[in-house]
């Protein structure tokens, strides 16, 4: 523990190296979540019955076929 404490530069370093990898897989995840709405919000205009149910159930009635 003595040893953790006097090098906080490892810690920071990691955590640091850590939180960049977040953010990366955040931005990832907004444009993966942005592109999958697009995509149902097209198959709305295509089938206009789709939109009386939520993003999850048409995805799974999407992926069944």
């Amino acid at each position: 523990m003595k040893k953790v404490y006097t090098q906080r530069k490892v810690l920071h370093k990691e955590t640091s190296s850590r939180m960049r990898d977040f953010m990366k897989y955040n931005d990832m995840m907004d444009r993966i979540t942005k592109n999958l709405e697009a995509y149902l919000e097209d198959k709305r205009k295509e089938f206009p019955r789709f939109y009386f149910i939520s993003n999850e159930e048409l995805f799974t009635l999407l992926a069944e076929q």
